[in-house]
């Protein structure tokens, strides 16, 4: 289980987590349906369905910290799998065709495993780290700090 404001893990009887003090229990509270007015799972399951689209679009539209996770491990991964797939298909038109068309097959399938994996496991509201993937994405995650006006007093 992990805190629904700055994704501290928590045991599973913890009321309020002792990092930032927000209650665990949950309800019909305004605080489990952030910025974009879904469940956090559902938001966090939504970063995948697209690839890193819709990775990009959660990932602005909104700021709880379980679903910044979700959405930068979707632009990170499937972006690297987009770029990659583009790179292999520029190879193959230099020769070795199958060979290229083969490792592409592979690295799809690859992906195609990872995207169901990650969409089961954020509905299941568990924040799933793919390996090297999921780590940079903890890395610039993290809990994003509310704007604040800047008025200049004078003192």
């Amino acid at each position: 289980m992990y805190c629904p404001k700055c994704g501290k893990s928590l045991e599973e009887a913890v009321k309020f987590c002792p990092n930032c003090g927000t209650s665990t229990t949950t309800g019909a509270s305004p605080a489990s349906s952030g910025s974009t007015g879904l469940q956090e799972n559902l938001a966090g399951l939504l970063c995948y369905i697209l690839g890193w689209i819709t990775g990009l679009i959660f990932f602005f539209i909104d700021g709880r910290s379980y679903v910044r996770f979700h959405a930068l491990q979707s632009i990170i991964t499937f972006g690297f799998v987009t770029i990659l797939n583009i790179l292999i298909s520029a190879l193959s038109v230099i020769g070795f065709w199958s060979l290229f068309h083969l490792l592409n097959n592979i690295i799809m399938l690859i992906a195609l495993v990872a995207w169901i994996l990650c969409i089961l496991k954020a509905y299941q509201g568990q924040r799933y780290k793919l390996p090297f993937f999921g780590d940079l994405a903890e890395r610039y995650a993290g809990t994003p700090q509310p704007v604040q006006n800047k008025e200049e007093t004078k003192d």
